[in-house]
């Protein structure tokens, strides 16, 4: 029994923060089972007023990212149309619909979360927080552009690039901002 409580106490860093890792996957399934999805009618909703306005950010968000994406592909001289800014089309093309998932907030909380619990100094736990937030929207813009690009060349791959080539893209990046951050501002602490 002595030799177990030992090994954890050696890694009792570890065992914290895989805690507090669990913790913060708990809270956004908490989070969102309050708000509902996208799909769940606002008056089945546990908070309705609360869901509600999380589907107005949503769209705020989703109108931000539709324009940078469209307006990129403009630049290009791509034709776009733009249905309700929830779905576009390239040149005619495929029409991509951009629902509440791939808007990233949750993925954003994930970042953002991590960013507080990671032994860094202070001000990177904010700029993880909150510059997290905008260098997913940047990414997301990006994504969106190329997806357009994907669904003119290549749409027999549209389906492989939205769910694991920009996926991984991503995520990479973001893990490479939050390696960069620690190994470049990790706390006294």
């Amino acid at each position: 029994m002595q030799s177990i409580l030992s090994r954890l106490k050696a890694h009792d860093k570890l065992i914290y923060f895989l805690l507090k890792l669990v913790f913060v996957y708990i809270s956004w399934k908490l989070f969102y089972g309050f708000i509902g999805t996208q799909y769940t009618p606002f008056e089945d909703r546990f908070w309705p007023w609360l869901g509600y306005q999380w589907e107005n950010l949503n769209q705020l968000v989703r109108v931000i990212d539709i324009a940078g994406g469209t307006f990129l592909l403009e630049v290009f001289g791509y034709d776009v149309l733009n249905w309700f800014d929830l779905f576009y089309s390239v040149n005619g093309g495929d029409t991509i619909r951009v629902g509440n998932y791939c808007l990233g907030f949750q993925l954003w909380y994930y970042f953002a979360m991590l960013s507080v619990i990671a032994p860094v100094q202070l001000k990177m736990k904010f700029f993880g927080a909150i510059g997290g937030f905008f260098i997913i929207r940047l990414l997301n813009i990006l994504r969106l552009f190329a997806l357009g690009l994907v669904s003119v060349y290549f749409p027999e791959y549209a389906h492989i690039g939205h769910d694991y080539v920009f996926n991984l893209l991503v995520l990479g990046i973001l893990m490479w901002v939050y390696i960069y951050l620690n190994n470049n501002y990790a706390s006294n602490v």
